[in-house]
């Protein structure tokens, strides 16, 4: 997406996430199939930083990812 409102998603396979933020605002997370869980977020500001928060209270930030890269490869 090259305009806004841009979407942020992923897969969550770490059952010790408990929280993913883009920006500083909370992603909504939902339960699919047993264990699958996923995140998403609408943000109207492009290449927002991503930090998940973990149940021990640390926090990881997902970093960037070029996608205009990976779709010329």
């Amino acid at each position: 997406m090259n305009q806004p409102p841009y979407i942020y998603s992923g897969a969550i396979s770490d059952n010790s996430i408990l929280e993913v933020y883009v920006g500083d605002e909370p992603s909504k997370i939902i339960s699919v199939e047993g264990e699958k869980r996923f995140w998403y977020a609408i943000s109207p500001t492009k290449d927002v930083e991503i930090t998940l928060i973990k149940d021990d209270g640390s926090k990881e930030i997902i970093e960037e990812i070029d996608h205009e890269e990976l779709q010329s490869k």
